[in-house]
């Protein structure tokens, strides 16, 4: 007749659970889990959620793992982390061609643990987290940090040629100082806006900022306290090394010395 009549007069109606869609994923169901995090836990809250979600125990069959998004960021984060161990060690190799030793490559690689300290100490006070943006600062810290080891160590081996280990440190403390001074402070300044966040979409570039500020000061403060000294300890008695050698050469002569005279008997 067309009338509406309800539907419980003619069936049983029952309320169940079920999935609106149903996905797989290679061969199994999947149920996709997702939110918006907060703008204060956008980088924590991954972290937090798999840590609660491992403390329950799951039915047999059923199993967890990350959306292809987190998957992907996992890898990128891993290619950077292999990026910065490479550009260390490129870096490292440079040196040792340039200075010819290994003892002095050592010396300027000192810069990149004090870089680390700094950059991470204002991390923490900045309440930044360790993500792709912040790694693209550690590899640009790399090759920042190392410019004022080299030019330290640079000129006090040309000091050498003309005065004492001693004086040849105190006098590229003086004459280095100021150049070393305004690079880092003109790389800081130009860093500043970013780590601020000023500018449209700055936010997202603002650990890089933060990184590499945080990473040139310390660097720059502690290399020119600790980079003197520890050229002073790992370089300072030339004589006794001189007289190694000279042991070392007259030890391989007496050597040869004894082989052929056995030759010959």
């Amino acid at each position: 007749t067309g009338a509406l009549i309800p539907l419980a007069e003619v069936a049983s109606v029952e309320f169940t659970d079920t999935p609106q869609t149903i996905s797989r994923q290679n061969g199994r169901y999947t149920v996709t889990v997702s939110a918006v995090p907060t703008e204060a836990e956008r980088f924590t809250a991954q972290r937090d959620i798999i840590s609660g979600v491992r403390e329950i125990n799951f039915p047999v069959g059923v199993s967890l793992g990350q959306a292809a998004q987190a998957e992907m960021v996992s890898e990128e984060l891993s290619s950077l982390g292999i990026a910065v161990l490479t550009a260390i060690l490129l870096v490292f190799m440079v040196m040792v061609i340039q200075f010819e030793s290994i003892r002095h490559s050592l010396m300027v690689m000192t810069c990149i643990p004090f870089a680390g300290i700094g950059a991470f100490f204002l991390m923490f006070i900045t309440g930044t987290t360790v993500n792709m943006v912040s790694m693209l600062g550690f590899l640009i810290l790399i090759g920042l940090v190392v410019n004022n080891g080299i030019l330290f160590v640079d000129t006090t081996n040309k000091y050498r040629e003309e005065m004492s280990l001693y004086e040849a440190l105190i006098h590229t403390g003086k004459t280095r100082l100021r150049p070393i001074l305004m690079i880092t402070m003109t790389t800081v300044l130009a860093m500043l806006p970013l780590a601020l966040g000023i500018g449209s979409g700055a936010e997202m570039m603002q650990g890089l900022g933060i990184t590499v500020i945080g990473g040139l000061m310390a660097s720059t403060m502690l290399a020119l306290i600790l980079l003197p000294t520890f050229y002073l300890m790992i370089d300072g008695n030339p004589e006794k090394r001189a007289e190694k050698k000279i042991k070392r050469e007259e030890k391989r002569e007496k050597q040869i010395a004894a082989r052929t005279q056995k030759t010959k008997a």
